[in-house]
């Protein structure tokens, strides 16, 4: 059973959880800024894949973490983002989306569907994120070389 089991870290979905509207007006608290909305969380592979599924697992539960428990709906854009969250707001989804990797609801979930978790907190993956970027080009066209992406 355990070979038919994928194994996807759960934080693949932080790299999509990039879950804010457009900028407002920035004197709301985070809580009043989110309650009574609904907003995209944007998944930035095509749908169908592990990386899909286990973010739109996420989706179903990360509102009732995120002040103001809006409602989430998942969107496949690959590539997607939204560059510029202020802060408190980012801060607050990143601290949602760390209490849904713990949430018994979310991991009997996965559980259910037989999909192991290797969660990664929001810091622990900016962390991963920040080391992969200051990879220099030339070892990642050497490392692009041993294994094709495509």
């Amino acid at each position: 059973m355990q070979a038919s089991r994928r194994r996807c870290a759960s934080s693949s979905a932080a790299l999509a959880l990039v879950l804010a509207p457009a900028a407002a007006a920035h004197s709301q608290s985070v809580e009043e800024f989110y309650r009574g909305k609904t907003i995209n969380m944007i998944i930035g592979y095509p749908a169908a894949g592990a990386n899909d599924h286990y973010a739109r697992t996420v989706a179903r539960h990360i509102g009732k973490h995120i002040p103001g428990q809006p409602k989430v709906i998942a969107r496949n854009m690959p590539g997607g983002g939204s560059p510029g969250v202020p802060a408190d707001r980012f801060k607050a989804l990143r601290r949602a989306f760390d209490a849904t990797i713990k949430d018994p609801e979310y991991i009997a979930e996965m559980n259910q569907q037989k999909l192991e978790i290797t969660p990664l907190s929001g810091e622990e993956m900016q962390k991963l994120v920040a080391q992969v970027a200051a990879i220099s080009p030339a070892i990642l066209n050497r490392v692009k070389a041993i294994y094709p992406l495509n």
